[in-house]
């Protein structure tokens, strides 16, 4: 007899991201394992806040708090709101028409440091105390460098000692206090000084490379110099092109490169502990690639501040989008949005994904990056910036819209030539009545999928395709949404007509006329049994398949609180 459970015996649940077999989970999608741990609960939902009309358009570069406001600023304006006030309602937040930002840019960064606002430019830093901007701070009023334009000028506050700001600008770190004034490191001209962190004493700094096999972090201390030069103390060689942000636990630092390893140091050096699922592709993902890294922040994976600690996790904002214009996520189990990188579990899923409706369950690719912001507060755990559709820029935070999310076990081989899989049994917290889990399983590969298709919406149940490779699809396989109209809804394919241009029918009402969305393809099999308000906690589902393998897939619906799933299968053919 065979048994598979999540949790495990030992009450772990492991998502390994490596392989088809290791772990207790293969996937997750808008999934909370650290909040009640050894259960898995359904993530809040991450909705927009303010989108591209309110924000003209324009990206967020950054998100801050400073003297009791949050701040948001793009590449063309500034906006606040109250702490006091909600941060998920839109009413609360006005832009600050006064300061006339005409220079801000894709090079721009916020910081609060010695009771001011610095907001960099292209090539300078402007000051705002409130009330009144110095758009020459850096230059003129502290008498700095001028920076180099077009590349991105990310601040940092050190407040170990004396409060120091960092900069960066381009192959040269540039840092200042009242009292020393200024010091610039130089570094060599391939390298690109891209995202900045502290612990306790160290300022730890990380770059890109162009041209090289290997980006560098840099371990920095104040003062410190070389024949009178200002210089770092040790460079760091990791694993990948471009750090794309460093962040500190317990004053260890953690790094996550293009290659889709989170790495940590280890006193010598970076070394992995956690990798996104397509870290064992080929795949370039988009914005690094060898020859040309994209100096634009939001262009690059992660934005330079897109990770932050919370707890014992890191948060990580990410777009997994190939490194092909209009691509597909990196890999299926990839999707774009926050992610949780849990440093005592080792374990790194996707906790949420970015919603710019509210008749969306999440889009798994993302246009662009953004930044993220800890707010912690009774409203939202996070505050994050990205785009998802063509032009739905946006902040988007925690809302109590109905989330949808899923796991995926990894294949459970038999134990012997064959079992039959006869049995599933969940056991969750008793569901509301708009609440549901589905249960799909799949126990064959199929060479033709994934595949993913533009569709355009006839009616709520109905959608036209003209993708030749619709022809590998059949009835009973499933259609996930992974951008678009309804982005994150799941449906299975009840009757497929037509040759050239394809009518298919769907299990679920989804769709509206003429609406178009995206839709990845997979050969699940659905198991026409829901786990409903009825049921209780717990529930137990035949399958009755004797194959070799299988896996499943828990479709949860709800602020869902899943305790237990266990597979149980009997020797169906000995060898």
């Amino acid at each position: 007899m065979s048994t598979f459970s999540v949790p495990n015996n030992q009450k772990q649940i492991r998502q390994v991201n490596r392989g088809d077999t290791f772990g207790e989970l293969w996937a997750t999608f808008n999934i909370d394992l650290t909040s009640s741990p050894r259960k898995i609960k359904v993530s809040k939902k991450l909705s927009r806040i303010l989108d591209e009309t309110f924000l003209n358009n324009d990206d967020i570069q950054s998100i801050i708090v400073h003297d009791g406001f949050y701040y948001v600023v793009t590449i063309g304006q500034v906006f606040k709101c109250s702490a006091d006030d909600d941060p998920t309602d839109s009413a609360n937040w006005t832009e600050i028409a006064t300061l006339g930002l005409e220079d801000l840019g894709f090079e721009t960064d916020a910081v609060s440091f010695l009771g001011l606002i610095l907001i960099s430019l292209g090539t300078d830093i402007m000051s705002w105390d409130g009330s009144t901007k110095d758009d020459d701070w850096w230059t003129v009023t502290v008498s700095g460098t001028a920076l180099t334009a077009s590349k991105p000028h990310i601040m940092h506050v050190h407040r170990g000692g004396q409060e120091t700001l960092f900069v960066t600008d381009s192959n040269k770190i540039r840092y200042y206090n009242a009292t020393a004034g200024h010091s610039t490191i130089t570094l060599d001209d391939f390298f690109t000084a891209c995202c900045v962190t502290s612990g306790v004493s160290a300022v730890w700094v990380g770059t890109y490379t162009e041209v090289g096999d290997a980006a560098y972090v840099y371990e920095i201390y104040v003062g410190e110099q070389l024949d009178s030069v200002p210089v770092a103390r040790n460079a760091y060689k990791v694993d990948g092109r471009a750090v794309l942000s460093i962040e500190v636990i317990d004053n260890i630092p953690y790094i996550v490169t293009e290659k889709g390893t989170v790495q940590s140091f280890n006193g010598a050096g970076f070394s992995p502990v956690a990798y996104f699922p397509f870290a064992y592709g080929n795949n370039d993902i988009e914005g690094v690639r060898a020859g040309l890294v994209q100096d634009t922040s939001i262009s690059r994976p992660i934005h330079p501040k897109g990770m932050k600690p919370r707890n014992r996790s890191l948060l990580i904002a990410i777009n997994t989008e190939e490194g092909v214009a209009g691509s597909d996520p990196v890999d299926e189990r990839t999707p774009s949005g926050v992610w949780e990188f849990n440093v005592d579990t080792g374990v790194l899923n996707h906790r949420q994904s970015l919603t710019s409706a509210s008749t969306q369950y999440g889009y798994q690719r993302q246009r662009r990056s953004g930044p993220l912001f800890v707010a912690d507060n009774r409203y939202t755990t996070l505050l994050v910036a990205g785009e998802t559709g063509l032009d739905e820029i946006g902040l988007f935070g925690e809302s109590d819209e109905t989330p949808q999310g899923y796991i995926i076990t990894p294949e459970i081989e038999s134990e012997t030539v064959r079992d039959t899989f006869e049995k599933a049994v969940i056991k969750a917290r008793t569901l509301a009545e708009d609440e549901r889990i589905v249960l799909k399983y799949m126990t064959e590969k199929d060479v033709n999928f994934p595949q993913y298709n533009d569709i355009v919406w006839l009616n709520a149940t109905q959608f036209n395709t003209t993708d030749t490779s619709f022809a590998n699809v059949s009835v009973g396989d499933e259609i996930e949404i992974t951008e678009g109209y309804r982005a994150g809804y799941i449906a299975h394919i009840t009757d497929i007509e037509g040759t050239t241009t394809r009518t298919v029918t769907i299990s679920e009402s989804i769709g509206f006329l003429n609406e178009t969305s995206r839709v990845r393809v997979l050969n699940w099999t659905l198991i026409d049994q829901e786990y409903i308000t009825a049921d209780g906690e717990v529930k137990s589902i035949g399958v009755g398949e004797p194959k070799a393998w299988i896996k499943y897939k828990v479709q949860m619906t709800g602020d869902i609180e899943l305790r237990q799933f266990i597979s149980k299968g009997n020797s169906k053919e000995e060898l």
